[in-house]
């Protein structure tokens, strides 16, 4: 994450700053607690602003720009859906069809179902349903 390559190194300074600094001065008379208040405040809000830069990287915070590769996708994945139904619809079709041919070949009309009419069927009868449906 690019912030955190940014952010870590100032963090660090201002730690080592507080230890190296602010501890060994702190006997000092005119530090007083409202200094130390002030110092961990500035630390909060050095985390706050972190963890806002990440949401705006990420995409989770409310200024984030959108992301073109997200919106891309689902163009295409809508476009997929779109030709997948297209094919449902053909093949359907197909199918109907097809069980029409085969159930005119034995002499019986099929009700509607779910079934492939190719199972347990010769090849030469295929081919004659084949040819009577180009015939179509």
């Amino acid at each position: 994450m690019q912030i955190e390559r940014h952010y870590q190194p100032i963090y660090d300074i201002a730690e080592s700053a507080e230890s190296k600094i602010a501890l060994p001065l702190s006997w000092l008379d005119d530090v007083s607690p409202a200094d130390w208040t002030k110092l961990h405040s500035l630390k909060k809000k050095v985390k706050a602003a972190r963890e806002e830069l990440a949401k705006i990287q990420d995409g989770s915070h409310q200024r984030s720009p959108a992301d073109p590769v997200v919106a891309f996708f689902k163009r295409i994945q809508q476009d997929v859906q779109d030709m997948l139904a297209g094919f449902d619809v053909q093949f359907g079709e197909l199918r109907r069809k097809a069980a029409e041919a085969f159930a005119e070949d034995n002499g019986q009309q099929e009700e509607g179902g779910d079934y492939s009419p190719f199972i347990g069927r010769g090849v030469e009868e295929v081919w004659q349903a084949l040819g009577r449906h180009e015939e179509l």
